[in-house]
């Protein structure tokens, strides 16, 4: 089997934005008991749409008692970093003395690139490579973080519906997902990885929403 991916025949498909989030499934007054998807906020009661979204997003971060502190910090700078850069969120996780390296990857990066492909489209986005350290971008903003708590931080922001992490990875390319119907979530093993920032989420407040928040709500 050709494990190449990242590459235009077998680019990577970035997890759905509907991709059930566990974390924010324990807010009560978001999530309906038992949902299986991340929620519709646009169908939410009680959230509000500000009439300036530009803040919308960091509100929705700073607001939510259940964060960390590193999460919150690391989820505002990725926030920035968009608005700022006017680049896709892709990162290198490797720790500052290492780069991710696979000749796999893009067919051995020969082209200097990587395609990405969402789930709703038929024609993957080009992202142009090298892919810059997130540790040391955000170690020059001030924000020292390992690279294990990093990972953490960026699960968290994805569980709570902030973000979408994709690792790039083969179990993540379209080739395998078509096979397998499955997608590797981000984990401690993780090197590369393309973020999403929901939309929704800069968009709707949620402000009054998260002391719903119950650590023991299950799901069968």
């Amino acid at each position: 089997m050709n494990k190449n991916y990242g590459t235009q025949e077998n680019p990577i498909r970035r997890i759905q934005d509907n991709f059930k989030r566990e974390l924010i499934s324990r807010c009560k007054d978001i999530c309906e008991e038992g949902l299986e998807t991340a929620p519709d906020l646009g169908k939410l009661r009680g959230a509000s749409d500000y009439s300036d979204d530009e803040y919308t997003f960091i509100t929705n971060i700073i607001t939510n008692q259940q964060l960390s502190h590193n999460a919150v910090r690391v989820g505002c700078f990725l926030y920035i970093y968009e608005a700022t850069n006017f680049e896709e969120l892709v990162f290198d996780l490797s720790d500052f003395n290492k780069k991710f390296k696979d000749k796999n990857l893009a067919d051995g990066t020969s082209d200097d690139f990587v395609y990405v492909i969402s789930a709703k489209s038929s024609q993957p986005e080009i992202l142009w490579l090298p892919i810059k350290h997130l540790l040391k971008l955000l170690m020059d903003a001030g924000i020292m973080l390992n690279r294990q708590e990093l990972i953490a931080c960026l699960i968290e922001l994805h569980e709570f519906y902030y973000i979408t992490a994709t690792e790039i990875c083969y179990e993540n390319s379209l080739e395998h997902y078509k096979a397998t119907g499955e997608v590797k979530k981000l984990g401690s093993d993780s090197n590369l990885v393309h973020i999403h920032l929901t939309t929704s989420m800069q968009k709707k407040a949620l402000t009054t929403k998260w002391l719903s928040y119950t650590k023991n709500r299950m799901y069968t």
